[in-house]
């Protein structure tokens, strides 16, 4: 793993490779995962943390709700970590099939401290201790999700593997894209969303798409991460390194300049600003802009 100061980068951890999620929580612990191995640093020592049940799969996703509980997931797991003991839920039981037959993908809190989890059967909700599943049924284009975001206005936004987007205002879903592959997004601070798709990045402004590809300045159409950092600056995770846009071009990262390695697949942005960027086969970076 290694850090970047805004002149160097810095390595910080050798043994960390092929991290795919990441969270810095409230009490300052760093949480990592590497394939089916969790780690916790608390500023001054690693440890493996080693929940209760079985690893079905890859962590694939770490999150901090309101109240400091640590949920995580794997390939069919949710749960949820007090700082104590662990509350587990197999996803295939509550969709009602088998249980290492569906997939998840990702995790969320919304605003009022609820989970909504994305997998390949559907979206689950999750208020307290009462699920709710959507499906095709109820109005999503497809039922193969890859990522969930809140916007400022408390929609939920849906990304899908073949199937575009899909918005739900509380009450209905709402789909756009139709076919498009959506890998992940990001709301930037005026309300615009950032698109991370397999033909380049797409900017929604809540009327039109923007597209942008190799030929404005991206190393690679194919986007696995975005996120938008404290300067509404957009940054994405290609096959060959990291691009940022500042509102007027893309810039760009790579090894070369010392990033840890390509193929970045997720990207964290941290509150006191620093960023993060995870190589799948390079490690983890982190990136310090200059003050």
């Amino acid at each position: 793993m290694s850090r970047f100061d805004g002149k160097n980068w810095q390595m910080v951890n050798q043994d960390i490779i092929n991290a795919n999620c990441f969270l810095h929580d409230t009490r300052g612990n760093l949480w990592f995962a590497s394939g089916e191995t969790l780690y916790c640093y608390n500023g001054s020592s690693w440890n493996i943390v080693t929940p209760p049940f079985g690893v079905f799969g890859s962590f694939n996703s770490i999150v901090e709700d309101n109240t400091s509980g640590i949920w995580v997931s794997t390939n069919n797991i949710v749960s949820r970590f007090d700082g104590t003991s662990w509350t587990t839920f197999n996803v295939g039981n509550i969709f009602g099939v088998n249980p290492t037959s569906t997939l998840i993908y990702s995790i969320m809190v919304d605003n009022q401290n609820t989970i909504w989890v994305a997998t390949t059967d559907g979206i689950l909700h999750i208020d307290g201790t009462n699920w709710k599943v959507y499906t095709v049924a109820d109005g999503l284009a497809d039922n193969y999700i890859t990522g969930l975001i809140q916007d400022k206005s408390g929609n939920i936004w849906a990304s899908g593997y073949n199937s575009g987007l899909d918005r739900f205002d509380g009450s209905s879903w709402q789909s756009f894209l139709p076919g498009d592959r959506i890998f992940d997004m990001a709301q930037d601070q005026n309300g615009n969303i950032w698109l991370a798709t397999d033909h380049g990045v797409i900017k929604y402004d809540g009327n039109s798409f923007q597209s942008f590809t190799t030929a404005d300045g991206l190393l690679d159409n194919y986007i696995q991460a975005i996120v938008v950092d404290n300067n509404n600056d957009v940054w994405c995770g290609t096959y060959y390194g990291v691009n940022y846009y500042d509102g007027k071009a893309w810039q760009s990262f790579t090894t070369t300049d010392g990033l840890a390695g390509g193929q970045v697949s997720q990207i964290v942005n941290e509150k006191s600003g620093d960023i993060w960027f995870f190589s799948i086969f390079g490690g983890i970076s982190r990136y310090t802009p200059n003050e």
